[in-house]
């Protein structure tokens, strides 16, 4: 199929996404965002190899699955990290609800 009608392929892309990996490829490229916009390198080249991975899986499959369960994990981190440097941005602004009741 892909070898066949590669611009049909090519067209098929984002719903071959929609389908595989849709948890996965909004928190990478959140995550890249982020990384790039507090110029936090390390998180940004963790992120790198998810894209990349997603890149593969959507050019050269046809959007089974399975094929992007070694992607999850790496996702979950990745949600996870995000998660905590929103928790932390949270009680660095408002420590001072907790803090006040001593």
């Amino acid at each position: 199929m892909i070898l066949d009608e590669p611009m049909r392929h090519l067209k098929m892309i984002p719903l071959l996404l929609w389908r595989a990996a849709l948890f996965p490829l909004p928190v990478f490229l959140i995550a890249l965002v982020y990384a790039l916009r507090k110029r936090d390198y390390a998180l940004a080249l963790f992120v790198l190899p998810g894209l990349g991975t997603i890149a593969f899986f959507a050019l050269l499959t046809e959007g089974i699955p399975r094929y992007s369960a070694p992607i999850l994990p790496i996702a979950v981190v990745t949600f996870l990290v995000l998660a905590s440097y929103a928790v932390s941005s949270l009680w660095r602004e408002h420590a001072h609800w907790f803090t006040r009741w001593k």
